[in-house]
Order: C-alpha cells, then sequence, then structure tokens
C-alpha cells in the first residue's frame, strides 16, 4: 500500500554453509490518491466506472475505511470489474490491463489513470439452436427469448444462455449435457449458434460429505432435496449449496457429481469448510434516545443441546444469551431455536427476557419479564409465517407523584397473556443500505389467553427502495406502517400497550413516543392511541462507500383512545422534514438527523433544528 517502497536484500554467512538472508523494507511517505482519470473512454462517463471500482480517492474518513492508498490487489481487481463491465455491455474486443493503467505522483499525492481501448460494440444478431435431440430445437430457441436480437452482445448474458440449457436438460437427469455457443461477427452484430449434447441420463447413487468436523450429517442432507435413486437434478444441487450457505454454518459449499460404480448412476459428493460458529462480542451504543448502551452476547448458531462431548456443537440449533445496559434501560434475555424439528422444515424456538426501562420519563419505571415460544415455517416463496404465544408480567414501579393521573392510574402489575401470528417477506438486496427490493411484515395479536388483559392488535409495515440511478448508488425509499389496537371483554387497553409515534424509527423530528395524544396537565405524558399510521420517505445519496447523505420527510398520526385525561387538540397530524448523514464506521452506520418539525400541535415548541442521533458497533 506504500508507493516506491524500497526493498534491500543481504546476505550474513554463517558457519557450515548456512547464511542469514536479510530483507529490509524502507516504507516510503504514505501516499493518498488524490484523483482517478480515465483515458480512451466514450462508452460511459467517468463517474460511473469510478463508481465500480473499489480503488478510491483519499478522504478523511479513509482512516476508518481503509481507502485512499494504492493496493495492487485492489487494482487487479478494479482492472478485471472494468473489462468485465465493458464487455458485459457488447464492448466484446476492450483492453484493459495492468501495463495500461499509469501511477503518477507529485509529493505524496497519486494520480491513476486507466487507459482503455473499447474497441466495437457488438449487438445480438440470429440465435439459433441445434441440439442431438432435434425435436426440442424449436422450443430451446424461443425459451432462449431474452438473447433478443439488437440487444448488447453481452458476454454474461450469453453464458447465461448456456448455462439454461445445461439446467433445462440437467434438471430431468442429463448433468453432462455440453454446450457450446459459435459467434459469428458480421458488421457490428454476433450471430449465436447454440449446439447441445444432451448425453445419457443418470440417476442418484449415493451422497456423502467431506468436510465437516462438527456438523452431524443430517444437517447437510436435509438441504439437498436428493434421495437415492431420484433423477439426478442438477437444479436441486445448485439449489442446495445456496441454501447450505446460506444456513451461515459453513465458509464454503461445492456440490458435484461423480461417477459410480453402477452404470447411469452418479454419486453426489458434497464438500463442505465450516465456519466459525461461536461467538462472544462486547457491543456499544449511542442515541439521543438510550444516550449511552454497552451489552454483552455470547451465541453459537451451530448449538446441540445433546452434545456435550462436542461443547454442545453440531446440530445446527441457534442459541445465545445476552445482557445490555444503558443509561435509561437494561434488558438481559435468552433465545433458543431449532430450525428443524422433527427433521421437517419447521423452525421452532422460545426466549425469555427481562427489562427494567424509563425511556418516556424518568419518574417511573418499567418492569417487564417475559417468555414467548413460537414455531415457524416458509409458506411459499419467500413469505414466512410464525405463530406465537408470549406470556409477561409488567410491573410499573418507582412512581412519583408529580406524574399525571393517567400514569398514576396504571400503577401496579398486570399479567399479558397473548397469542400471534406474523407473516413476512423480505426480497432486499442487502441490510444496512438496501438499495432494491422491499420489506412486508403483518402482525396480528390478541391478549387475554389468560390474565386480565385483554385487547386485539393488527400491525403492518412495508418498505420499498428502489435504485433512482448508479452514479453516486442514488436511492429512494419509501416507508408506510400502521397499527389498530382495541379492548375486548369490557376492558381498556393499558396506556403502555398502546400505540405510539416519535423518535428514530419513524417521526425523526420528534421525541420518543411524543408525536400523539399527551395528558392535559403540566406534565404531557404521553398517552398514546388506538390507531397510528405514518409514512416515511428518505433519498440517499452515497458520496463516499461509506458516507451518505439523507433528505427525509416523515408523517403520521395518531387517534385517541378516548378523553380521558387528553389535552385537546394533540391527536392531530405530526411531521417533519430534514436532512441526515450515514457513516459506516466498522460497518455500522453512525446517522445524524437535523429535523425541522412543521406540524405539530400548537403547545409544542417547534425546535429547529432537531437534533438526534444513532450508532452501534460491535468489536
Amino acid at each position: 500500500v506504500y508507493f516506491k517502497s524500497d526493498i534491500s536484500i543481504t546476505h550474513e554467512p554463517l558457519r557450515d554453509g548456512y547464511e542469514t538472508v536479510k530483507v529490509t523494507v524502507h516504507e516510503d511517505l504514505g501516499y493518498k490518491i488524490k484523483r482517478i482519470d480515465f483515458q480512451g473512454v466514450t462508452a460511459f462517463k467517468p463517474g460511473k466506472l469510478r463508481d465500480l471500482l473499489v480503488t478510491r480517492k483519499w478522504w478523511p474518513f479513509s482512516f476508518f475505511t481503509k481507502t485512499g492508498r494504492l493496493d495492487e490487489d485492489r487494482l487487479q481487481h478494479d482492472i478485471d470489474t472494468l473489462r468485465n463491465h465493458y464487455r458485459n455491455a457488447g464492448y466484446l474486443d476492450v483492453e484493459i490491463n495492468r501495463k495500461n493503467v499509469a501511477i503518477q505522483n507529485k509529493g505524496n499525492r497519486l494520480r491513476i489513470v486507466f487507459k482503455i481501448q473499447e474497441g466495437e460494440r457488438y449487438y445480438i444478431g440470429n440465435v439459433s439452436v441445434t441440439s442431438d435431440v432435434p425435436e426440442d430445437e424449436e422450443k430451446l430457441t424461443t425459451a432462449l427469448g431474452f438473447l433478443k436480437k439488437g440487444d448488447p452482445a453481452s458476454a454474461e448474458l450469453i453464458e447465461q444462455g448456456c448455462e439454461f440449457l445445461r439446467d433445462y436438460y440437467g434438471k430431468d437427469g442429463y448433468v453432462d449435457a455440453q454446450v457450446e455457443v459459435k459467434r459469428t461477427f458480421i458488421d457490428h452484430e454476433v450471430d449465436l449458434a447454440f449446439s447441445v449434447v444432451r448425453g445419457a441420463q443418470y440417476r442418484v447413487h449415493s451422497i456423502y460429505l467431506t468436510g465437516n468436523v462438527h456438523s452431524q450429517s443430517r444437517l447437510v442432507v436435509r438441504e439437498m432435496n436428493l434421495a437415492p435413486g431420484d433423477l439426478l437434478n442438477r437444479r436441486r444441487m445448485k439449489l442446495a449449496e445456496l441454501r447450505l450457505q446460506n444456513t451461515g454454518l459453513f465458509k464454503s459449499v461445492v456440490i458435484v457429481p461423480e461417477d459410480s460404480s453402477m452404470p447411469y448412476e452418479k454419486d453426489v459428493k458434497v464438500v463442505v469448510e465450516e465456519d466459525k460458529t461461536g461467538s462472544i462480542s462486547l457491543t456499544g451504543g449511542i442515541s439521543s434516545t438510550e444516550k449511552i448502551t454497552v451489552g454483552l452476547t455470547l451465541g453459537q448458531s451451530n448449538f446441540d443441546w445433546g452434545n456435550g462431548k462436542d461443547y454442545h456443537r453440531g446440530a445446527g440449533q441457534k442459541a445465545q444469551t445476552g445482557i445490555t445496559v444503558g443509561k435509561y434501560s437494561q434488558q438481559i434475555g435468552f433465545n433458543f431455536e431449532e430450525p428443524w424439528l422433527f427433521d421437517r422444515e419447521l423452525r421452532w424456538g422460545f426466549n425469555v427476557t427481562g427489562s427494567r426501562s424509563n425511556l418516556n420519563q424518568k419518574d417511573y419505571k418499567q418492569q417487564r419479564i417475559g417468555s414467548e415460544i413460537y414455531v415457524g415455517k416458509r409458506l411459499f416463496e419467500l413469505v414466512e409465517g410464525r405463530l406465537y404465544y408470549h406470556i409477561e408480567h409488567f410491573k410499573l414501579v418507582g412512581v412519583d407523584n408529580s406524574v399525571s393521573q393517567a400514569v398514576k392510574d396504571e400503577e401496579g402489575s398486570r399479567v399479558i397473556s397473548k397469542i400471534g401470528f406474523e407473516l413476512s417477506r423480505d426480497t432486499r438486496d442487502q441490510f444496512v443500505h438496501p438499495t432494491e427490493g422491499n420489506v412486508a411484515i403483518w402482525d396480528n395479536q390478541i391478549a387475554g389467553v389468560g390474565g386480565k388483559t385483554k385487547y386485539v392488535r393488527s400491525k403492518a409495515v412495508f418498505a420499498q427502495w428502489f435504485l433512482v440511478t448508479p452514479n453516486y448508488e442514488q436511492v429512494l425509499m419509501l416507508k408506510c406502517k400502521g397499527a389498530a389496537v382495541r379492548g375486548w371483554g369490557g376492558k381498556e387497553v393499558p396506556l403502555f400497550e398502546r400505540e405510539y409515534l416519535g423518535g428514530d424509527a419513524d417521526l425523526r423530528g420528534f421525541d420518543y413516543q411524543e408525536a400523539g395524544p399527551r395528558s392535559n396537565d403540566i406534565h404531557q405524558d404521553p398517552l398514546g392511541g388506538k390507531y397510528a399510521i405514518a409514512g416515511i420517505s428518505e433519498y440517499s445519496i452515497a458520496l463516499h462507500p461509506r458516507f451518505r447523505l439523507i433528505f427525509y420527510l416523515d408523517a403520521g398520526k395518531v387517534v385517541k383512545m378516548n378523553n380521558k385525561y387528553l389535552c385537546p387538540g394533540t391527536d392531530t397530524l405530526y411531521a417533519d422534514a430534514g436532512i441526515g448523514t450515514a457513516v459506516d464506521i466498522l460497518n455500522v452506520p453512525l446517522k445524524l438527523f437535523f429535523s425541522y418539525p412543521f406540524k405539530a400541535h400548537e403547545s409544542d415548541s417547534k425546535e429547529f433544528p432537531h437534533f438526534s442521533y444513532a450508532f452501534g458497533v460491535t468489536f
């Protein structure tokens, strides 16, 4: 990472023909990348090409992002990325290599220049398929309709055509199907002639596993969806690879068919490399709501409660325990999950938690001790269902005489016993900073299955991300959330089980739970409501891979539960707008928000800017 570093090697003779070799590295100035330019580029804007690179200019946060200096491995990766980008846009003759990358220095500043010979751009011409099964040719040619005449001759798209033909026959046991493509260049068009030799059909002879040191064999076999005697399905093997990788238990997974001792049968070899599954993490965070938190978490994602000989590892169960202590809240908990109950694709788990908090006010504390048991199953495609039972002992303690009567009425303890059913779907391309996809959650609860607290609740959240333009990765996020709760059996919904808005999760221009009905005394305590609805829109611009500028608009309303203790007019519409930043530090974003709450009750002070922040790291 140091430009023009000097290396000297000296030899010092020893006795009996041995010698000492001394290598001395003189690290020159820490050269910083000032500019990244391109020569010979007409097909794309330089900014678009820079967005593809992992090599970046130096900036004030380079200490954290570990960018801004010259790294040969990253530079070679960028060369390959640029070459693939051009080839996938139809520039099949593009030339770019390390010799064509110039590195210029002035003082301790570097300028990197990528010299690219773009060549001609080619477009798809005629597409045809010949097969040793002639009756399939017309059907296969039609199926390759995504290779449209006149579209850029993308190298990646052409390879997808070959892979499609392999999968077409591979799903029926023809795993040795051979596919070749002949390219014929005519002016700026490329005719594609695919030839397929189907070969013999095979069945599964046996499945064997290598590389599993701690993981039980059944943990792998249950993800396979293949058994001896089945047709050897190429698509199922690829899906099994993906499913095994998604368990988080393995660094790598490779599934390949091999010749067996039986004719027209193949063995399926599964090669895995196990990952570290135990974790000990110390967490710390700050936020405008909680101020400061610290926590300790112990976890094992390949847990086996019945295997004490191998430190309770190997069954793919998940167990975690942890404690978190903040300025206004404390929490302790234990979670356990069996992802394959009775060796069926059915999740089962439970958790036990205890918490004590006074996030709302300093004049009283909420104490909760509870447990939840659940079963979950993927119902179809990416939709998962979860059925759960939750029981909790709630107690309001340390109530000061200065609080409002609405809070005093809640003093004491109660048992909350409820069952619920949740549907969820998540198609985000990534979790920290999504650019595409959506999340949908619908949760329904009924409390009163035991205990005297009786209510029904339904809540839903939907969020969609749109990649507006890849230039500076500009993303629009639209999110809406709604909830409704009401008592039954002659019971009112308790104050601390009602719906609230306000805080970093929805209306960022207002304090936690304070965008809604409040009490009609000097304390102005939040009273919550029976309905809550909120809309959040956010436009983010990645000025750097680890630094984003955020513009947002939030609005929402909580409908009062009743007129008791209510300050008239506080169940109005609340809205704010603002600007924020997100800086990734250790892969976790530090978010700063400066909001203007332009719509609120007349008694609210429209503080500008209303400042809030949130940050959490694991180290």
